[in-house]
């Protein structure tokens, strides 16, 4: 499996644990690794080969998921807010 193909692989998983609501745990990186079955460590090393941080992936993805939101006319902003 190339590089590429790794780097998508880990954001798919990473976002689609996220949209089912790992981000609202005590610990959300140290659970997220666990739903991926690595160390916290591990998917530190895995993100930081890709260039990118924790940090970067939770709000790259309240980014995209508040744009989602927004597009629907029958969601007001108060209720995304």
């Amino acid at each position: 499996m190339s590089v590429g193909n790794q780097t998508n692989k880990l954001n798919d998983q990473l976002e689609n644990l996220l949209d089912a609501g790992h981000l609202n745990s005590p610990a959300p990186m140290d659970g997220l690794a666990k739903s991926l079955n690595m160390s916290t460590r591990t998917l530190r090393r895995r993100l930081a080969k890709q260039q990118t941080t924790f940090s970067q992936i939770i709000e790259k993805w309240r980014i995209s998921t508040a744009t989602q939101l927004l597009l629907q006319p029958d969601i007001r902003v108060q209720t995304i807010a």
